[in-house]
């Protein structure tokens, strides 16, 4: 089990890092930016701070071997200006703001449409029905490929 103590996040001592209970080994270099282990093996990139008097924030960066430790460290950066300035850690996604405002904001056409019907299993009589028919051309299949085999 390598300890990492306040050491630069790199690839390198990354990889050496197992733990046998969920562990956060925090960077040298960026405060507040850290490594989180899973005795599973995963590993995520995370930041950890406290903005004006609020209760610290930990929020995900990235999942560790997606990116470097580098590129991890700069959008570290970006999202610990972004909670320090009194903004989302994350900016949203284009298709969840769309979504968010669909929502916030239902179309008129949305309430007059009707809600289309469920999927429903068929009922064990539309089975047998079903397996009579298939039984039916089989067997009519069969029959007339020997009437047909036999001239």
């Amino acid at each position: 089990m390598a300890k990492l103590g306040r050491r630069k996040i790199s690839k390198r001592t990354v990889d050496r890092l197992t733990v046998k209970k969920d562990t956060v080994f925090w960077d040298s270099e960026l405060q507040g930016f850290g490594i989180r282990v899973y005795p599973s093996g995963t590993k995520v990139y995370i930041v950890q701070t406290r903005a004006r008097g609020q209760k610290a924030q930990r929020v995900k960066v990235a999942d560790y071997g997606v990116i470097p430790p580098s590129e991890a460290r700069r959008r570290a950066v970006a999202i610990l200006l972004r909670i320090k300035s009194g903004r989302e850690p994350h900016p949203p996604r284009p298709a969840e703001k769309q979504v968010a405002e669909s929502v916030a904001h239902p179309s008129p056409d949305r309430a007059k449409r009707k809600p289309r019907a469920r999927w429903t299993s068929p009922s064990k009589e539309a089975v047998r029905a079903g397996a009579i028919r298939i039984s039916d051309s089989i067997a009519h299949d069969v029959i007339t490929g020997w009437e047909e085999r036999e001239r």
